[in-house]
């Protein structure tokens, strides 16, 4: 398998600067995002984690894989777990973006973000997404930290 990095919402605005980041240091980058724009140096695939049948494309010739969620899914576990069993089956590794600690303890002000409508915000929807994720521990290259495209450029 080539040294290939898939980046997730390459083209928002954490995902451009992390493509430009890891071409600057000489990395082989796919870029993926929901209308399939095109950027200059990588190559380009359309990916939505609502559309399931886009997931195999997206993963064709990558060993890593760079994800963050986006805003707006509430239903994380049903969301993220298509793509994670098919990192899991081509041995993909996953550098996921989370709210820093967000797991660490009920008064953490990152787990407080609900609102009394009910409506779910990113930081417990990204708790979510980690305890999917622990479900494939060999997929994960650490703990999610700062410095994430330091990580995925291992």
């Amino acid at each position: 398998m080539s040294k290939k990095i898939l980046v997730l919402g390459a083209t928002g605005t954490v995902g451009k600067p992390l493509v430009e980041g890891l071409l600057a240091k000489g990395e082989a980058v796919k870029a993926a995002s929901r209308a399939n724009r095109k950027m200059d140096g990588v190559e380009s695939t359309p990916f939505d984690f609502g559309k399931p049948e886009t997931i195999a494309t997206a993963l064709e010739g990558v060993d890593r894989t760079y994800m963050l969620l986006p805003a707006g899914y509430l239903n994380v576990r049903d969301l993220l777990l298509p793509f994670v069993e098919a990192a899991a089956s081509r041995k993909v590794k996953i550098v996921f973006q989370s709210a820093f600690g967000v797991d660490a303890n009920d008064a953490n002000p990152m787990r407080q973000m609900g609102n009394p409508a009910g409506e779910i915000r990113h930081a417990p929807c990204d708790l979510a997404a980690e305890l999917v994720l622990r479900q494939f521990p060999s997929l994960l290259e650490s703990r999610p930290r700062p410095g994430a495209d330091r990580l995925a450029s291992r």
